[in-house]
């Protein structure tokens, strides 16, 4: 069954976001009947990492949220982290499909783009993530939009 917890919405929206929030209802009625299901060989990989990224977990909720709503994509997705895990549990929690990738922090200031180049690498060898062939890599603060 699918979890739905992402995609609930703000009881109180203003007037203007009315068509916004039809639209999102409109596609969730679509995903629950029609859900797009990848295929175990690909996943999306974010990054969210170092100082910059601690406070603001709710920019990598608001890009899940866009992923599973708009993009109607409900395969795995994979956060690149240096993060404890309990800074995700919520997302953990509420998507079977998503999980952490820890790595280890670094001073240097350019982690992501360090990690952006080596996801495979950091994947080999881990068999929950063996099947994986095809990565698609998106930074957390892009949203998919109607």
């Amino acid at each position: 069954m699918l979890n739905t917890t992402l995609f609930e919405q703000p009881k109180k929206c203003p007037k203007e976001m009315k068509r916004k929030r039809e639209a999102i209802a409109d596609q969730l009625s679509r995903a629950v009947e029609y859900p797009i299901r990848a295929d175990a060989s690909f996943a999306i990989t974010l990054s969210a990492l170092g100082d910059a990224m601690a406070p603001n977990v709710h920019v990598v909720e608001r890009c899940i949220q866009s992923i599973r709503r708009r993009g109607l994509y409900f395969g795995k997705i994979i956060i690149v982290t240096d993060a404890k895990r309990s800074r995700f549990k919520s997302l953990t929690d509420a998507d079977a499909d998503i999980d952490l990738l820890k790595v280890e922090s670094r001073p240097n200031g350019m982690l992501s783009k360090r990690y952006k180049t080596e996801l495979l690498h950091l994947l080999d060898g881990r068999k929950d993530f063996d099947d994986i062939e095809e990565l698609l890599y998106m930074d957390v603060d892009i949203v998919i939009a109607e």
